[in-house]
């Protein structure tokens, strides 16, 4: 027979029906069980937890690079864009030759 904690890992990294029948038998039976499994999915749920933040900040990293480079083409676009009308004002302006 195995111990209770061996059914909750193979369940928790299965996650099958017929072990979750298993470790409900092996909680009903067992106190320390119950605070083992309890104890196993507190972890996981922090290790979740943690990758969920870890994705956050990747994300936010990203999209802070994305503004930056969009800022730094719309000011690029803004002075030819302000290039442009200097030369169109100067050539409409310009006396005629002759």
């Amino acid at each position: 027979m195995s111990s209770f904690r061996e059914i909750i890992n193979r369940w928790l990294e299965s996650g099958d029906r017929e072990g979750r029948e298993e470790v409900d038998k092996a909680v009903r039976d067992n106190e320390e069980a119950a605070r083992y499994l309890a104890e196993q999915l507190a972890i996981e749920e922090a290790l979740e937890e943690m990758a969920d933040e870890a994705r956050m900040r990747r994300w936010e990293q990203a999209h802070r690079g994305q503004v930056r480079r969009r800022r730094w083409w719309l000011g690029g676009a803004g002075v030819l864009g302000l290039l442009f009308l200097v030369g169109a004002a100067l050539m409409l302006n310009a006396p005629p030759e002759g």
